[in-house]
């Protein structure tokens, strides 16, 4: 008889599993961890630059490996610019004028590796630089004297390129010019002196600009009293008329001082006093010695000094 023998055989199959991911097949390695960037958001003023650190923007991210900036948009998108400085800042320069929302882009990567990347986008908020400020101003000048201003908006603050863009004149005695290059022009009135005021007026370039007035003093100093001194000719006698011009060059002449008046009661002669201030002498026939007469000076219709001049009249 014959014998059968019968063996069993037993296999034991082991799966291998994972209790987090079921997708990874045996033997496969967990794919590797890439950084995360995260949206930022900052703020500067109209013409304003600002400094944004980089560990600013990375203090939100997940950082994997010592990943870093790696890149970054140059321009905006509004076209403002974005400067590295190579001290761990950049530094973003709005548009000329511009407020509102503006916006960049910057990638982070582990390094020298392409492929592990995030990119977050960073919007910057630009607002209105403020209000100009305009502040008074003081100057001296002389009586009938121009005076030239060209620091007036040094004490101001300009924001938003805030320039001059107006003078009043309403109350204000002498001529005031505002030149081209913003620099004022301020002529006092024919004979005044003390204090003279007008009003200039800043505004900035916002749509609708904000603008701000300051009072401009200037005190007019008079320049004093004219001061006429003795004079002494010598003509022939008989002389048929003496021509006289010279009798204000040794006067102290202020104000447009002139000879408004002559008094020829001891002249020995006869006296014209002509519209140009000169003034034609014609002595007595025969008379021979010394006459005199004299001369008043006039300022804004006021006597204010005379003198005399004396004619030695000789023989000729």
């Amino acid at each position: 008889m014959k014998k059968f023998l019968f063996s069993a055989l037993s296999i034991l199959v082991f799966m291998g599993c994972s209790s987090d991911d079921d997708s990874v097949n045996p033997g496969q390695k967990p794919e590797t961890e890439n950084p995360v960037a995260v949206d930022d958001t900052v703020a500067t003023s109209e013409n304003e630059e600002l400094s944004i650190a980089k560990s600013f923007l990375l203090e939100n991210d997940e950082i994997v490996e010592n990943s870093r900036i790696s890149s970054f948009d140059a321009e905006t998108a509004q076209g403002g610019e974005i400067v590295d400085n190579r001290d761990g800042t950049l530094s973003y320069f709005p548009p000329d004028n511009f407020q509102g929302e503006d916006s960049f882009t910057y990638v982070l990567c582990v390094p020298a590796s392409d492929a592990r990347c995030a990119s977050a986008v960073v919007t910057i908020s630009v607002g209105d630089a403020g209000v100009p400020v305009a502040v008074d101003d003081t100057y001296e000048t002389e009586e009938g004297s121009e005076l030239q201003i060209n620091n007036h908006l040094s004490n101001d603050t300009l924001l938003d390129n805030a320039d001059i863009s107006s003078v009043n004149t309403d109350d204000t005695s002498g001529t005031v010019v505002l030149e081209e290059d913003g620099s004022i022009t301020y002529t006092p009135a024919d004979g005044f002196a003390g204090e003279d005021t007008f009003t200039y007026t800043i505004c900035d370039n916002d749509e609708e600009p904000e603008c701000a007035t300051a009072t401009i003093t200037i005190n007019v100093t008079d320049e004093g009293s004219p001061v006429a001194n003795d004079d002494t000719l010598v003509i022939d006698m008989n002389t048929s008329e003496f021509t006289i011009n010279s009798l204000l060059s040794n006067d102290e002449v202020v104000d447009d001082a002139v000879i408004s008046s002559i008094n020829d009661t001891d002249s020995r002669g006869t006296l014209v006093l002509n519209e140009d201030g000169s003034i034609f002498y014609t002595p007595e026939s025969g008379y021979m010695g010394e006459t005199t007469f004299t001369y008043s000076l006039t300022l804004f219709a006021m006597t204010i000094n005379q003198t005399q001049l004396v004619l030695p009249l000789l023989l000729p």
